[in-house]
C-alpha cells in the first residue's frame, strides 16, 4: 500500500524533550514514507517515547488525519495489542511515535508523594497505552540515586495520572500500545535548585 500524503515531524531529542522542527510533507512516489512497507522488518522493539510533552491542536488534527492510513505501516498487532515495528531509519520511527504515542495532555501540576525521597534520581521505566490512552502498567527497569524502584514507581504515577493519549482506533477497532519505554532524571532536593 503506497502512503499518498503522510506529514513528516522531524523530532530531535534535548535532555529527554521533543521539540517539534519543520514539517515536511511527502507526496512522491520515491519518498521515504512511500517505500516504508518495502523496508519495514518484521521484528519489533522497544520504543523510547517521550511522553512528558503534548502536542499542540494543529499536530493532533494532522495526527487524526494520517494515522489509518499509517496504522499497518508502524504498527504490528495481535488481537488488540500493538508494538511498534523495527525501522532502518529514524526519520519513520520519528513519524510512527508522533503519530501513536505522543500525549495529548500533560497536566501541568502534580501532587507529589509524600514519603519522595529528597536528592537527585534519574530511572527507566516500560509501560503501556491503554485502549483509553491512559499508561498502564508501568513497570520501573532500573534506578540511580536516592530513589529505589518503589519510590520511582510511586512518584511516576503521580506524575503521569492525569497524561492522556489520543486513543487508537483502526477500523472501529480500539486498540492498546506495548513495549514502550521512557526515563525520567529528577532533583527532589529543593535546595540544589536554582
Amino acid at each position: 500500500m503506497v502512503l499518498k500524503k503522510i506529514i513528516l515531524l522531524t523530532l530531535t531529542l534535548i535532555i529527554s524533550n521533543w521539540t517539534l522542527t519543520t514539517p515536511v510533507i511527502f507526496e512522491e512516489k520515491d519518498s521515504n514514507l512511500s517505500a516504508l512497507n518495502e523496508r519495514t522488518q518484521s521484528r519489533l522493539q522497544p520504543v523510547a517515547c517521550d511522553n512528558m510533552v503534548a502536542m499542540n491542536e494543529d499536530i493532533l488534527n494532522a495526527v487524526r488525519k494520517h494515522r489509518d492510513s499509517a496504522f499497518n505501516t508502524c504498527l504490528s498487532c495481535k488481537g488488540s495489542s500493538c508494538s511498534f515495528r523495527e525501522f532502518n531509519e529514524s526519520k519513520t520511527l520519528a513519524v510512527c511515535k508522533r503519530l501513536f504515542c505522543t500525549p495529548i495532555f500533560i497536566s501541568p501540576g502534580f501532587e507529589t508523594p509524600a514519603d519522595t525521597p529528597s536528592g537527585k534520581s534519574s530511572f527507566s521505566y516500560s509501560y503501556n497505552i491503554s485502549k483509553e490512552g491512559s499508561l498502564e502498567n508501568i513497570e520501573i527497569t532500573s534506578v540511580e540515586g536516592v530513589f529505589n524502584k518503589k519510590d520511582a514507581k510511586k512518584f511516576i504515577k503521580a506524575r503521569m495520572r492525569k497524561t492522556k493519549f489520543e486513543p487508537i482506533v483502526f477500523k472501529n477497532k480500539a486498540y492498546e500500545i506495548v513495549n514502550l519505554t521512557s526515563n525520567m532524571v529528577l532533583n527532589t532536593r529543593w535546595e540544589d535548585r536554582d
